[in-house]
């Protein structure tokens, strides 16, 4: 006969797919008639705007545009540097059976590697680098039993207890905000703005209630031409916060903004700028779940047959953080005496060999003693100080403490890199699947009893129990215990009939 069991629901998001990959783009581009030949290239910048991010069955696709300005020195030397403004699409889709409709997608996606090349002084070759992290979550069900049902006589449980994350929501904020960014009074002002680039780093979640304060820092970089008609450059970073609604119990929040559309308007006097920037707000958040389940059973009355098995429940990501330095001298082809603005872009992190590692682009416009545009390009590698416990995802990125300093013929880059590594487990457990008891076959209970016997260490009451078809609670009562504890190792102890 069947014995019916009682399950305990856990309902909670699992991640279906995810994967960290890189991008490649490449566009031609003709110089606009209104502008000069071009007689080299000075730098290539560029802002991520994400535009969407579309499931079918067994796929996702996330698709975007890079906002790339390309400076460059025109043919005739006596003239302001220029830029020429891009807009090079991107679209990337990644294959998975487990990817269902009705997934929900966080894509975070960085520009590691921009640059350009001249085909020719009217023509251009621009080429983009994005790291792409993409993770793909749904729901998930799974039922543990929790205790018999019906007639239960004769049969003993061991009940056992864990406690574990389990995301809870994952969902996202479509949000816009306006700021007025002023430019250093040691900077010249404005006369015409060339270049921009903007990025959106998360530094942080603060959980009130059911609400939470998501913190991120917003960093953009400048190029333009002063009002003496000399190359400029500014950078800021300012640190904002979005409020949400999100039902975490044990404050794991993950968050990622992604612009969507980015506006920069100069003032009249050239001492300020007017930023208007649309965003979109995802995150994922976790709550602590208790799950109570039958892990062993026993009968003391009739023969029984239990089959068990294990059952794996998924949990919130871990996040790892390590810290590194990237200090790097770029060769320069003369003498510069003044660094105009400098770009840190991250790779994708390599964990070959269990040795983590980025190669970082590092890319500085300088100014030579006579005032002659130079450009300062390599790229390094960046290991973080202490170990980084390998993940599903893995990234790198840099932050707004980045320094280059000019030096003689060269530019010195001392830049902090923060690696990140999120890694999703699950917790699997041994618990009672099915139970049938045979009521005609009635187990033998010969012997004398109380029985005699020696607990040796480590040795549980319930294995004792079940070992000599007795009971828990009766063998601490007959023992004078209120529970295990307060019964020794090696300690001799009866063991009652049940």
């Amino acid at each position: 006969m069947d014995i019916p069991l009682k399950y305990n629901e856990c309902k909670g998001i699992e991640p279906l797919y995810m994967a960290a990959f890189s991008h490649e783009e490449t566009l031609e581009s003709i110089v606009p008639d209104a502008m000069p030949d071009i007689n080299r290239i000075l730098a290539a910048e560029g802002t991520v705007l994400l535009r969407s991010k579309d499931v079918t069955s067994s796929r996702v696709t996330v698709s975007g545009v890079v906002q790339m300005y390309v400076l460059y020195a025109p043919e005739n030397a006596d003239a302001p540097a220029c830029c020429l403004d891009l807009q090079i699409p991107f679209r990337a889709s990644a294959d998975d059976q487990r990817i269902t409709e009705n997934c929900f997608v966080m894509a975070d996606i960085d520009l590691s590697a921009a640059d350009a090349r001249a085909l020719n002084p009217r023509k251009i070759l621009a080429k983009i680098d994005l790291q792409m992290c993409v993770e793909c979550f749904g729901e998930f069900t799974v039922s543990v039993p929790c205790a018999l049902e019906g007639e239960t006589d004769g049969l003993e449980t061991d009940m056992r207890c864990i406690e574990a994350p389990v995301l809870s929501v994952c969902s996202e904020k479509v949000f816009d905000m306006s700021d007025v960014m002023t430019i250093s009074s040691q900077k010249r002002g404005m006369r015409k703005l060339l270049s921009s680039a903007l990025s959106v780093l998360p530094t942080g979640t603060d959980t009130v209630g059911q609400r939470c304060v998501a913190r991120y820092a917003v960093m953009i970089r400048l190029v333009y031409i002063s009002e003496d008609n000399e190359l400029e450059g500014e950078t800021w970073s300012e640190e904002y916060s979005q409020v949400f609604d999100c039902d975490c119990t044990d404050g794991s929040v993950g968050v990622s903004v992604m612009p969507t559309s980015v506006y920069l308007t100069p003032s009249e006097d050239g001492r300020s700028l007017t930023l208007d920037l649309y965003a979109v707000l995802q995150y994922s958040a976790a709550k602590t779940r208790r799950f109570e389940y039958i892990s062993d059973v026993y009968s003391t009355k009739n023969e029984c047959e239990f089959l068990f098995e294990e059952t794996s429940i998924p949990t919130a990501p871990v996040r790892y953080t390590a810290q590194g330095l990237l200090q790097t001298s770029i060769h320069t082809a003369a003498q510069v005496s003044k660094v105009i603005c400098q770009s840190i872009r991250p790779c994708r992190i390599a964990s070959d060999s269990g040795i983590c590692e980025t190669y970082v682009d590092c890319d500085a416009v300088c100014l030579s003693d006579d005032g002659t545009p130079v450009r300062a390009k390599d790229r390094v590698i960046c290991r973080p100080a202490a170990g980084l416990e390998c993940g599903d995802i893995m990234t790198a990125y840099a932050t707004d403490e980045a320094y280059a300093a000019a030096s003689n013929e060269s530019v010195n880059i001392r830049a902090p890199i923060t690696f990140t590594s999120k890694k999703y487990e699950r917790v699997t457990i041994r618990c009672l699947a099915k139970a049938s008891e045979d009521e005609e076959a009635p187990l033998s209970n010969d012997g004398v009893y109380p029985l005699v016997v020696k607990r040796y260490g480590g040795e549980r009451i319930w294995d004792l129990a079940k070992k000599y078809r007795s009971s828990a609670p009766l063998i601490l009562s007959v023992n004078g215990a209120a529970d295990s504890s307060e019964l020794q190792n090696d300690q001799i102890i009866l063991i009652p009939r049940k």
